[in-house]
């Protein structure tokens, strides 16, 4: 090495490609003796470990690299590795890593440790604050342990020392997400270690994530072994846990002091509404979540800050420079690289939570009067933040159909509007009173036929003939099709009452959603218990009918008001302006407390009133035959946009032993053959198919009809894509096996 070169550069290199063999020991011992001794930068030795940490047999492969950081504490830690991986370029071969795996694309790796040692390196990227890395490479390590499942028992104990809960908290969403998409046994195993190293503990450890990850990876084995009389006592699982509450400290006047650098931006970041300028984060996250609970925000406050202070030990020498240059201050972009304090008042958040749900009353204020209720689990907080189970990349079928009808439908439609006049009012009234092509052929796109002649049934469905050119196109035309399953007698009741009029209630033109549930833990987690009630309807119909009822109304008195405005407001005439507004508020008041028989003069009167209203009948429960699920963890930045589609409702899941295998959001029955899927994405239009057989025999099982209730209009716009004309039309379609029954009408 020339005294004018980089030494560690140059030393970099010969790290990277020397065979140490035998003198493994010694190097190793020399690498560290050597940091100790030369000068470097903090960045130096991180490209000696990477470079060699899938080797095996290097002393300086992952798992020293492993030793090494884990002798740091958090602070430490962040400050030396975190920065430094926040700003890996694209171009790194580490990043390549992450990005190959996540798409599901493999290195040829044969040995097992070298698996575990690729698994060691991107456990630590999992430390990171840049979210675009930490959360690629969790997606990627889930692609990897759901091949290689034997290996996420020794990863969690690989890291369960570790000082920082963003590593370990992520670690066992990895593990549940390759739970969730193994193709291997080995599952009870897990279930039970993870049952003993997490609840079976004096306190349980606090964080409301971690906690959240682990319980499913446990109740996902429950779910496919009822039968299951092993180690694991379930209700051990189920929250409240043990764990300290949190205390009320000393208060340390954080809001009174000024502040500089990264401890500015962390207060200005972490001030709950109340407290002056209030942060995004403190006021619309965190205490949006502590909103849920019967605490004090002060308390929550000041510990946070302390936490973050004296437990994670932020400080300006650290961090101070970092943190005024990264991040940005929008909270709705993902993909970006936030502080390290912002990574700290994550932890110290979902440490609070934890804590804050076993030793606090959980409070429902929705309606006048608040009251108790249990919690049950973080997706009640809208907290959970990443979804392991879900994976743009693989969102895929290659055996999935494609049906040309929808498209040709569609088309179809738009085709007939570009050749319509409608120069004059009469030629737009004709349009929107003539039914056309788009509404006339609705029924002949719900069963369909893909190339193998196999068929195929359309449940909730909208389409539409286009909104993005409607400043020139002007017309439109949609159509929302709800599929409902019901009893004979109810499909018979929307039938008679469809051919009276308008028969729609707010309550049954709607869709089942859900936004805190992940993919693959539908429909068996407990969070998804409440969303499976509310997928049955009360159902009530309008029947055309009109009935008088009689009433008792609150009515203002006039002539008491007149009294009052002449006597206060010095009102002479009805021409006369009253010229000074104040003086006489002031008499008002004056009046108001010397002469309490005046103040109490009436100025609402009860009175009974008879008017007409439209009659409804009540025809009991229906079953949404469809969920939407949508993700919209703005903090999942591997999903630039939020992620929506359609799926089968639970009891089509449940009763015909319906399951995602590869592909997120394509559902295979018990023999491996494709069952069910949302077209929007296969061909970007909305609406779940099932095999047509699946849903004869879920028909049969249950008794049940599948009904579709029709919403439709017509619209004409303008260029600013106004609507100036429409029509309204309204159907019932009723699944009768080999046809559809049913006739669109307009309504008047």
């Amino acid at each position: 090495i020339k005294e004018d070169d980089d030494k560690w550069e140059v030393f970099s290199r010969y790290l990277c490609s020397f065979q140490w063999r035998d003198s493994a020991h010694i190097s190793k011992q020399l690498f560290f003796e050597l940091l100790k001794k030369y000068p470097c930068k903090k960045d130096d030795p991180w490209p000696v470990l990477i470079g060699n940490s899938v080797k095996i047999g290097h002393p300086l492969n992952a798992d020293s690299l492993h030793e090494f950081l884990s002798g740091y504490r958090i602070n430490k830690r962040d400050f030396l590795w975190t920065q430094y991986i926040n700003d890996l370029h694209p171009d790194d071969r580490i990043i390549q890593l992450v990005q190959m795996y996540d798409r599901g694309e493999r290195l040829k790796y044969t040995s097992e440790k070298q698996i575990e040692l690729l698994l060691t390196l991107f456990g630590w990227l999992l430390t990171s604050s840049n979210r675009w890395l930490r959360d690629y490479a969790s997606k990627a390590m889930v692609e990897i342990l759901k091949e290689h499942f034997q290996l996420c028992i020794p990863m969690l104990k690989k890291f369960k020392d570790v000082d920082d809960p963003y590593v370990i908290q992520r670690l066992f969403g990895v593990v549940f997400g390759a739970c969730c998409k193994r193709s291997c046994g080995g599952l009870e195993e897990l279930a039970e270690y993870v049952y003993e190293a997490v609840f079976m503990r004096e306190k349980v450890y606090p964080d409301i994530l971690l906690r959240d990850y682990a319980r499913l990876i446990i109740e996902k084995y429950l779910s496919e072994n009822p039968t299951y009389n092993g180690s694991i006592i379930h209700a051990a699982i189920i929250p409240p846990y043990n764990s300290d509450p949190i205390p009320e400290i000393e208060d340390q006047h954080y809001l009174e002091k000024d502040y500089h650098g990264g401890m500015f931006w962390l207060i200005h970041s972490m001030c709950f509404e109340g407290m002056g300028m209030y942060g995004d984060f403190g006021r619309y996250i965190f205490q949006s979540a502590l909103h849920n609970f019967e605490i004090d925000d002060k308390t929550a406050f000041n510990y946070a800050m302390y936490f973050i202070l004296n437990e994670l030990g932020y400080n300006e020498e650290y961090f101070g420079e970092y943190d005024q240059h990264c991040g940005g201050y929008d909270r709705h972009k993902t993909i970006k690289t936030e502080r390290i304090g912002k990574k700290y008042q994550w932890i110290a958040m979902y440490n609070m939570l934890a804590r804050i749900s076993d030793n606090c009353k959980m409070i429902e204020r929705w309606g006048r009067d608040p009251k108790e209720i249990c919690y049950k689990g973080a997706w009640e907080l809208y907290v959970r933040d990443f979804d392991p189970t879900l994976n743009r990349s693989f969102m895929t079928c290659q055996n999935a159909p494609f049906f040309s009808t929808l498209d040709n439908h569609i088309a179809r439609g738009v085709v007939e509007n570009r050749a319509t006049d409608i120069s004059d009012n009469k030629t737009q009234d004709s349009w929107l009173e003539t039914e056309g092509v788009f509404l006339k052929d609705l029924r002949e796109t719900l069963i369909l036929i893909d190339e193998n002649g196999q068929q195929w049934v359309c449940l909730t469905k909208y389409c539409d003939t286009g909104r993005k050119d409607l400043n020139t196109e002007k017309l439109l035309v949609w159509s929302w099709l709800y599929a409902y399953f019901m009893t004979p007698e109810q499909a018979d009741a929307f039938s008679k009452y469809a051919e009276k009029g308008s028969f729609f209630t707010g309550e049954i033109a709607s869709y089942h959603e859900t936004y805190s549930v992940f993919n693959r833990e539908y429909p068996w987690s407990p969070s998804c218990q409440e969303i499976k009630e509310y997928a049955w309807v009360d159902a009530q119909i309008k029947t055309g009918e009109k009935e008088t009822i009689t009433e008792t109304v609150q009515i203002p008195d006039s002539a008491q008001i007149e009294a009052i405005l002449q006597k206060y407001l010095r009102v002479l005439d009805n021409e006369e302006a009253i010229s000074e507004i104040d003086p006489v508020l002031q008499s008002i008041k004056d009046k108001e407390e010397n002469d309490a028989e005046d103040s109490d003069i009436p100025v609402i009167q009860f009175k009974e009133v008879t008017r007409q209203r439209e009659v409804e009948k009540e025809i009991g429960k229906i079953l949404h035959a469809t969920t939407d699920l949508v993700w919209e963890g703005i903090y999942d930045a591997t999903n630039e946009d939020p992620v929506s589609y359609s799926l089968p409702c639970a009891s089509i899941i449940e009763e015909m032993g319906l399951s995602q295998k590869e592909a997120d959001g394509f559902f295979y029955d018990s023999a491996g053959k494709l069952a069910a899927f949302d077209t929007d994405l296969t061909q970007k239009i909305n609406s779940v198919v099932v095999r047509k057989d699946i849903l004869d025999g879920f028909l049969k099982k249950n008794g049940m009809k599948l009904v579709w209730l029709v919403q439709a209009e017509k619209e004409i716009h303008k260029e600013d894509r106004s609507i100036t004309k429409w029509s309204e039309w309204e159907a019932v379609f009723t699944y009768e096996r080999d046809h559809i029954n049913g006739n669109i009408h307009m309504l008047e």
